[in-house]
């Protein structure tokens, strides 16, 4: 299927889907010419690339011993058992048996024992880069109403090369 089809298929839009494309989100995608061929067995990712780069960020951070809050980025528990397990199906982190306490699962016990792949470091390491080379940009923009003009301060934030 191309990138509309996956868009309506997925629910999401035909830009996202070609950015997960490009990152390498949605394994066996090919790139033919210009356009983007997903298989039709190519499974929808549970969030967007960025979210799921979040999720692996946390992953670290338990890692380290720290107890991220899971709540602050606003994904349910169900969403990151479904990302994680999307997210060692493309490779990006090691499977694991999740831990269970009771009849509900620990995820703090379950993601301290996954490893991060160096194809998920790699992703890591791109988004970081990415977001540092983000420069903020200001300056007073005139804005004219009518026969007056009002000043107003314009922030921007602008990817450098």
């Amino acid at each position: 299927m191309n990138t509309n089809e996956a868009a309506e298929k997925w629910n999401y839009s035909a830009k996202v889907i070609r950015s997960f494309c490009d990152y390498g989100y949605i394994p066996m995608a090919e790139k033919e010419g210009f356009r983007w061929r997903i298989p039709q067995k190519a499974i929808r990712p549970p969030l967007t690339v960025e979210r799921a780069l979040t999720l692996l960020a946390m992953i670290d951070q338990i890692k380290g011993k720290a107890s991220p809050d899971f709540s602050k980025y606003g994904i349910p528990l169900r969403t990151i058992r479904s990302t994680y397990d999307y997210l060692a199906d493309i490779a990006w982190c090691s499977k694991i048996k999740w831990v269970i306490e009771g009849e509900a699962i620990d995820f703090i016990a379950s993601l301290e024992k996954v490893t991060i792949t160096p194809l998920g470091r790699e992703k890591l390491r791109k988004k970081e880069l990415t977001r540092q080379k983000k420069k903020k940009y200001g300056g007073k923009v005139t804005v004219p109403i009518g026969p007056a003009a009002v000043e107003v301060f314009q922030e921007t934030e602008v990817a450098s090369m």
